[in-house]
């Protein structure tokens, strides 16, 4: 080996291990520092408010080939006030201008803010760390964030010239990029100032020493996601969890953790599915990444008054189509959604009834459950179909008895087209599932249809012009009557549609009898938010089924990443401050939907209005 080589390790193995102090350094061992900050270079806004609202700075770092179990990250930033208690933190990968790559692991955790020294302009210098990460990170080049939680204007991490960096890059490649929300996202980054130009942030990271020092192997991926989610959950979530106490939790991750060596990793996403619905709150859930490993039986399923029926198969399996689910590899229908209710994160009964149609096809989950001993098919049995009367659509003729398939599993990528059960004139409520939101004029123009579908800006029309729009449809004389149907939303942002609520309050609309609200199962989040102002503070009658969301919710706050497999949960606390304590809204007037009134494209809720005079206007 080259006396160079040598060289070059000691001091790897040194400045890995090196304990720094100048200008207020952590304790722990220093992986990587990007540099002391200068003060002759202007800082830059970098805070965290919520999901939707903050100014991010993340710069690169090389983690070398022993890999990291990340321990803790720390930042240098000019603040007005200590009152911090909170650091938002990401690690990235794969970021370049205008790309933001994966998010590898992200979390708000408990931060330790320590004085270093004065600006001289009434605000100081603060190191803001968080500690207590066990994140596992293979070699490879990440950037990093760390955004101090707070709402005052007064945030901006220090800018650095390299002085004392510790690892690669050393705070001089000028490789940092800048994310704000509606305003940049992932733009290189430079400030200038009276000390020069820089590029680079004065951002660390402190690495386990046994995986920096000795290269010991990091925890495996399965145990190394359950020792983060433990961690970050206890100080993200409300307590007490409504649904298991943390002792519980923790202990139940723990053996997940110490079995996973040889579970089948089906049985493993089953059992994180499960270990995180026991928390009992409906917004705390695991989000898959958008390529999982899932295989898919090329069904459609639906939850109807009557039953689960399919409403869509591919051309193998047609026979299936409009048949009532019997069995899943011989386990009664009943048991089959008491299993897989065990994975849906609830406040209510009515909210898996919306969720489980679109975990029955997803084999890992029947497997995982014990419905099949394969994730490769699954055998799905029907009741056969009679006729029904007023159908919109044509059907293949099911078998006189009960009709059974194995049906195969295929991945995403890989889905054939579908074959639609019902097939005639699309009901209002199905006919722009695209959409947003969408309105029109029915009953001879004395009523307004206006469909929400989803708390969300719609990328074809702004939400401002659409309701706008919809105002002056409300405007005609003719009009006495308005209809706001949330029966297919899951929800978004409650920012859209609560300020316009607040208008109707005023308006002529607001009197019994011209103001109806139809909502049903999946009618959740945001949209159970709308729901909840325009039962508390309106005259609005309300039609269809319960609620999917309950009135009192446990409020998202926002998402946190898994160190392994892209895997990301979002944790709640605090309520939605509704008047109504009960598990869902019920309907003033209840309207259900069977798969007979599905086939005869009949839609119960919005007959049940129109079968009501609307007041003179």
């Amino acid at each position: 080996m080259r006396t160079g080589d040598v060289f070059a390790g000691v001091v790897l193995a040194l400045a890995a291990g090196a304990s720094l102090h100048a200008q207020g350094m952590p304790t722990g061992t220093v992986g990587w520092y990007n540099g002391d900050w200068i003060s002759g270079i202007p800082g830059v806004l970098n805070s965290y408010v919520s999901g939707e609202q903050f100014n991010r700075v993340y710069d690169d770092l090389v983690v070398p080939a022993s890999g990291w179990t990340v321990a803790g990250v720390f930042a240098h930033t000019r603040l007005t006030s200590a009152a911090v208690t909170q650091a938002s933190w990401e690690i990235r990968s794969g970021v370049s201008a205008g790309n933001g790559g994966t998010v590898v692991a992200s979390g708000i955790g408990t931060a330790t803010v320590t004085e270093t020294l004065p600006e001289g302009d009434g605000s100081y210098i603060y190191l803001i760390e968080v500690d207590g990460l066990s994140v596992t990170l293979p070699t490879g080049k990440y950037w990093l964030s760390v955004a101090p939680v707070t709402q005052a204007a007064g945030a901006f991490l220090c800018a650095t010239r390299g002085l004392n960096a510790v690892g690669n890059p050393p705070g001089n490649d000028g490789a940092a990029f800048y994310y704000v929300p509606g305003n940049s996202f992932f733009t290189p980054l430079q400030e200038t100032g009276g000390g020069g130009t820089s590029g680079d942030f004065s951002l660390g990271v402190l690495a386990a020493s046994a995986s920096v020092v000795t290269g010991s192997p990091p925890l495996a991926p399965w145990p190394a996601n359950l020792a983060s989610l433990t961690q970050q959950l206890e100080s993200l979530e409300g307590l007490p969890f409504p649904g298991i106490s943390v002792a519980d939790f923790n202990a139940n991750a723990a053996a997940l953790a110490e079995a996973s060596a040889t579970l089948p990793d089906p049985l493993i996403r089953t059992l994180l599915e499960a270990l995180v619905s026991s928390i009992g709150v409906a917004h705390t859930d695991v989000e898959w990444p958008s390529t999982t490993p899932f295989y898919y039986l090329p069904l459609t399923f639906y939850w109807f008054d009557d039953g689960i029926y399919i409403t869509a198969a591919s051309a193998p399996y047609q026979r299936l189509l409009g048949g009532r689910l019997l069995s899943v590899g011989g386990t009664p229908t009943s048991e089959v959604t008491g299993r897989l209710t065990t994975l849906v994160p609830t406040e209510n009964d009515q909210w898996p009834k919306y969720v489980i149609p679109y975990r029955l096809p997803i084999t890992d989950f029947l497997y995982g459950t014990g419905l099949t001993d394969t994730t490769a098919s699954a055998q799905i049995r029907v009741a056969p179909r009679g006729a029904l009367p007023g159908e919109g659509g044509r059907l293949p003729q099911a078998s006189p008895n009960s009709a059974g398939f194995t049906v195969q599993a295929l991945p995403r990528s890989q889905m054939p087209p579908m074959i639609q059960a019902y097939q005639g004139d699309l009901p209002l409520y199905r006919q722009h599932p695209e959409r947003n939101y969408w309105a029109t004029v029915i009953d001879g123009g004395a009523t307004v249809y206006f469909q929400y579908n989803s708390c969300t800006e719609d990328p074809t029309q702004a939400s401002s012009d659409f309701l706008a729009q919809l105002n002056q449809m409300l405007a005609a004389g003719s009009v006495r009557r308005l209809i706001v149907d949330m029966r297919n939303n899951t929800g978004g942002s409650a920012t859209i549609l609560d300020p316009w609520i607040e208008q109707i309050k005023t308006t002529r609309f607001n009197h019994a009898g011209k103001l109806y609200v139809i909502v049903g199962k999946a009618t959740f989040s945001a949209a159970m938010e709308a729901s909840d102002f325009f039962r508390d503070g309106t005259a609005a009658i309300f039609v269809g089924e319960p609620t999917g969301g309950k009135p009192q919710f446990v409020l998202r706050r926002g998402d946190f990443g898994l160190p392994n497999f892209g895997l990301r949960v979002s944790y709640s606390h605090g309520a939605e401050g509704a008047s109504d304590p009960s598990p869902t809204l019920v309907p003033d007037i209840p309207a259900g939907l069977t798969f007979a009134n599905y086939m005869a494209g009949e839609d119960p809720a919005l007959d049940a209005i129109l079968s009501i005079q609307p007041p003179p206007s």
